[in-house]
This record gives structure tokens, sequence and C-alpha cells, in this order.
């Protein structure tokens, strides 16, 4: 809710901008365009590295737990 509120902040910003600058409204479409594609984009990234770095985690855990296991002598079922 705080992230939705966040980018129709920003992005009213940016229009404002513009119109101040003297961008027509063909521009600002473009240029609105490009930076929801950039944020989608930059998010799905995030979003794919947070989950590797999850699987990553979970993967040294269990490891690390079949190399205790066998340290003590017993055997990783």
């Amino acid at each position: 809710m705080i992230g939705a509120t966040f980018g129709a902040l920003i992005m009213a910003s940016i229009s404002r901008i513009l119109v101040f600058l003297g961008f027509s409204s063909n521009y600002d479409n473009t240029i609105t365009g490009i930076l929801l594609i950039t944020i989608v984009v930059a998010d799905a990234i995030m979003q794919n590295r947070k989950i590797e770095k999850a699987r990553r985690d979970r993967l040294i855990a269990r490891t690390m737990t079949v190399i205790e296991i066998e340290a003590e002598g017993g055997r990783a079922q």
C-alpha cells in the first residue's frame, strides 16, 4: 500500500516536472512508459536474486547439517 502511494506520487511529480520544463504530452507519456518498464524489470531482477539467495542459503544449511552429522560419526538420512 505504501509502495503504491509512493509510486503514484513519483509519477505525478515526474509529469508535473515535465510540464514545467515545457515538454509536450507525447514526451510525458514516453518518459513515463520508459520509467515504468525500467521499474518493473528492476523489480523482477531483484526478486530473482532474492529467490536464488534463499535457495543457496537453504542448500548451505542442509549441507552443513549433513556435514555435522557425519562429523559426529552418524549417518545422514
